[in-house]
Formats: C-alpha cells, sequence, structure tokens
C-alpha cells in the first residue's frame, strides 16, 4: 500500500485549502492522510471521503509524530497565528526526523518582496518570511507555494457588509493593487504538486488572480455584478484595525498601520490587507508581473513567467474563475433585498489547470 500524502487543516470549511486538497488527491485515488484539530462531523465527513484521519495539534511534538510518521509526502499550512512560526518548525522538525521527501509548504506572495533588509510592518508577514528561511535551513525537501490574497477572504469577510449597507467597499488599501486568487486554483495546483512533488522540489510558485487591480477596478466589479453603482471609499488603518479585533479576527489579519501611498504609483504595505504587493506595488501591471516573476499575457491555465522563470500563475484565461463570476455565485452579494447566505459556491474551473513549459 502506498503511503499516504499528509495534508494539515484538512477540516477547514467547504472550499478552505486543505479540504478541497484532501478532496482533490481523494478523487485521483491516493491515499491521504487528513490532520485535524478535533475530531467532530468535519472530520467525519473526511472519513466519509474516504481520508484517513488523525487528530493533532501543530504546536505539540507528541501528536505531530503520530500525524507524520508513515507518510513522504505532506501540505503544511496554517490559519493566521501568532504561533505560526513555532508551528513550523516543529512539523518542520518531525518531518525531518521522520525522513519525508516532500514539504509543500503554504506561504504567501509578499515574501518574494522581503529579504533579511527589507521587512513590512505586518506580523504575519514576518512570521511567514522566517518561516520560509527555516524551512530552507532545515535540509528539507520543501516547495513554497506563494498565493496573493484569497477571493473569498476579500469577498466574503472584508467587504459584504459595508457594500450591503452603504454600496461601498470600504478598506485602508489607498492605490494599492491586488490581484486575489481563488481558493481552488490554489489547492489544484498543491494537489498537483503533492502527486508528484520531486520535479518542484527547491522551487517557489507565485499564484495570482486574472490582473492586478485596485480598489476602484474591484468596485466597478461589485457594480457590474449587482446592477448597482459600488465605490472605493479609502479608511484609517486603525479604526479599520480596531473593528476587526472586535469581530474576533486574529492579530495577525488586521496587521499593523502602514505607509500611506505614495504619489509615484507606488504603494506601501499596509500588514496582511496587502500581501501580494508589499513595498512595491506598481501602477504599471507589467512591471508588477515583473517583479513578481508573472507573465503578463493571458494563456490557458498555470504558466511560469518573469526572467527569473520562478514564478507560477494563474492566468486571466476563460478556463480561470474571475472576479465578476465569483461575485455573482455568491447569494449573500448578488442579493438586492440585503439578505444572504455566506456560505461559499461549489463553483469550479472549466478545465483542470496545466503547468505550461515555456
Amino acid at each position: 500500500m502506498a503511503n499516504p500524502i499528509l495534508v494539515t487543516g484538512a477540516a477547514g470549511r467547504v472550499g478552505a485549502v486543505g479540504r478541497t486538497v484532501t478532496e482533490l488527491l481523494l478523487k485521483q485515488g491516493k491515499a491521504v492522510r487528513a490532520m485535524v484539530r478535533t475530531e467532530d462531523e468535519r472530520a467525519q465527513a473526511l472519513r466519509g471521503l474516504g481520508a484517513e484521519v488523525v487528530a493533532g495539534n501543530l504546536l505539540d511534538l507528541d501528536s505531530m509524530h503520530r500525524v507524520i510518521a508513515g507518510c513522504e509526502t505532506m501540505y503544511f499550512g496554517m490559519s493566521v497565528s501568532d504561533a505560526y512560526l513555532a508551528a513550523t518548525v516543529n512539523a518542520a522538525a518531525v518531518a525531518k526526523h521522520h525522513g519525508v521527501k516532500a514539504f509543500i509548504n503554504m506561504s504567501q506572495m509578499t515574501v518574494s518582496q522581503m529579504s533579511i533588509t527589507e521587512t513590512t510592518p505586518s506580523p504575519q508577514h514576518k512570521l511567514h518570511w522566517l518561516a520560509e528561511q527555516a524551512l530552507n535551513w532545515s535540509g528539507l525537501p520543501v516547495v513554497h507555494v506563494r498565493p496573493t490574497v484569497f477571493l473569498e477572504g476579500f469577498f466574503l469577510t472584508l467587504t459584504p457588509d459595508s457594500v450591503r449597507q452603504s454600496n461601498q467597499i470600504r478598506l485602508p488599501f489607498g492605490e494599492g493593487k491586488t490581484s486575489p486568487v481563488a481558493v481552488e486554483d490554489v489547492a489544484r495546483v498543491i494537489a498537483a504538486l503533492l502527486a508528484n512533488p520531486q520535479p518542484h522540489i527547491g522551487k517557489i510558485y507565485h499564484l495570482t488572480g486574472p490582473q492586478s487591480e485596485n480598489m476602484h477596478f474591484f468596485a466597478q466589479e461589485y457594480s457590474k455584478a449587482l446592477g448597482r453603482t459600488i465605490t472605493f471609499q479609502d479608511i484609517p488603518v486603525e479604526p479599520w484595525r480596531d473593528e476587526l479585533l472586535k469581530q474576533g479576527l486574529p492579530v495577525g489579519l488586521a496587521g499593523s498601520p502602514g505607509e500611506p501611498p505614495g504619489g509615484d504609483g507606488r504603494s506601501a504595505s499596509r500588514g496582511a490587507l496587502r500581501p501580494d504587493v508589499g513595498r512595491r506595488a506598481h501602477a504599471d501591471r507589467a512591471t508588477a508581473a515583473e517583479r513578481a516573476g508573472v507573465c503578463p499575457k493571458e494563456c490557458g491555465g498555470i504558466y511560469r513567467g518573469g526572467k527569473s522563470k520562478r514564478g507560477l500563475s494563474v492566468c486571466g484565461c476563460p478556463h480561470a474563475t474571475n472576479q465578476l463570476s465569483i461575485l455573482k455565485r455568491f447569494n449573500f452579494i448578488s442579493s438586492k433585498n440585503g439578505k444572504g447566505n455566506h456560505s461559499l459556491p461549489a463553483y469550479a474551473l472549466s478545465g483542470e489547470p496545466q503547468i505550461a513549459r515555456n
């Protein structure tokens, strides 16, 4: 019997990365060990799909031995947490002890613009950068996956209330640009890496949405989907951050106040809200794409791009999920009477993403 592929964070909500990766691998006939935090109905649902379910805590050494032993390939992903670095190092230490041959690490895009001399105000970004350094030092066979902000988080968490109440996207975003990527697109890439990891060991893949745009563009997308005018209103960071904390969202998601946008088309980072622009957001799409290692042209799926040839992008093609189609499928945001449903839609790409060798 084949060694199982370990997926951490597998008990996330329907549509979350870990859960979606688990489902995709099981559909391919792979043996999957799904790590969950607690035994509940979500764990039972994973067993019903055919996964081996093991309860564990990323911060607990003994439970991680139980979770990792017998697995040669694993996916590591963790939600926003001030314990992110400790969890990464703990999992890496145990993985190395058990001879894991492929460690697929979920990171994020801003790390590509950070270094020993350049950082961001966001605590979570700093933890991601340090976690990547620790994994690289560990000697483990690692693949880093760096997506931009998740499309679902943007439209399900940060904007629905203000859109319903005042027809505005109210965020501390200035003129910064971002390129949200759909969770399912990211999950498909990770599933492909887990199914055949060896050609990708030591590589870094950047995953983006169809195009990088400012909030005025996304307001226009809302307007098209809802049939009414939606505008973007830039707001101060501090009140926005305080409101997130009142809602019980993690401190790392709220991030830290950043610098205001500059007059040269660039914007400084404002915490975890802007994972793909970091300190060098460019008004020119081609320049921004080149910096991120993303080819600005459109194609049929996932491709390498940029001079470094290290980037991997989910392209803005007819097969890719786009902002407008997502909005139309979210019942809660397309409803004109203000009532809605916060559950994720069962959307999918019309074709499997392919890694193009160009």
